[in-house]
Order: C-alpha cells, then structure tokens, then sequence
C-alpha cells in the first residue's frame, strides 16, 4: 500500500462534473514525490503544513488515513475557498485550532502528544487543554477568528 503523505492544493487536478459538482467530484493525485511503501526514517514528517494529520504530531504512527485526512481537508478548501487548519508549522497553534474546531482530547491523545511535544498540553489537569496562553496574544487573536469563520461553515 502506497501512502501519499502530501496532498495539498498544489498536487491536485480537480476534475469537476459542472451539473453535479456538489454530489459528483474526483480529485486526481498527480504529485506522488513524497509518496511511501513503507516505512521512512524516524525525521520524515508526512504530509503539508495545513493538511497533516494529528497522528503525525502524536508519534503514534501513521499510515493511509493521513492521506484520508488530507483529502477532508483539501475538500472543505475547495468548497469554502478556507483551510480548513492555519498553514503554521507551530504544533501548539495547530492543536490549538484543533482543540477548538474538534472538541477536548482524551488524556490518551494529550499524552501521546506530550510524550514527543510537551509544551502543547496541560495534562495535570483532569481534563488536558492546549496551552493556549502560550501562544502570542496577536497569533491567538488570529487563529480565534480562524477558527470562527470555519465554524461558521458548520452552522
């Protein structure tokens, strides 16, 4: 099994049925540089800024749903002209926006993360949140209303 670990905007061709395109549309892969058989060394990070997948940060291993999780991804970009994800390679405002557009992690998913990352979590407490003090008060302001304009979609 082939995983692709870096679909984004870039490496698509979207190939759209203009009656149907809300019910009926095809996204063509055509860049498959990064693509994997197997496993990569331990310092490949699979996937675009912006479309990785959560397992990636957890160091929980990884395999074709982070492609699948591209592809959501990528969909909800095409339909609402957003990311879905701020393209930042800060893992504490990545899971920041994560927390906030998703819902709470379990511990399980904050320790896993915090085992490889553990300035993204507060997990002292009992249920773990994402350092989002931490975060720059301008950045924060920004991914706030990031998230509120992808909810917005939800509604």
């Amino acid at each position: 099994m082939t995983v692709v670990t870096d679909i984004s905007p870039d490496g698509r061709l979207p190939c759209l049925d203009v009656k149907s395109v809300l019910s009926n549309i095809q996204i063509k892969i055509i860049d498959l540089e990064d693509s994997v058989t197997g496993p990569r060394n331990i310092h490949f990070v699979p996937g675009t800024i912006g479309y990785r997948a959560p397992e990636v940060y957890g160091g929980v291993g990884w395999s074709f749903p982070v492609d699948v999780f591209a592809i959501g991804c990528l969909t909800f970009e095409i339909f609402t002209g957003l990311s879905l994800f701020p393209k930042t390679d800060d893992i504490r405002e990545y899971f920041f926006c994560l927390e906030r557009l998703a819902g709470q992690f379990t511990p399980s998913q904050a320790q896993d993360v915090s085992d490889m990352h553990p300035a993204v979590f507060r997990t002292k407490t009992k249920v773990p949140k994402v350092r989002g003090a931490a975060i720059n008060t301008k950045v924060r302001n920004k991914l706030l209303r990031h998230v509120a304009d992808v909810k917005w979609f939800k509604n």
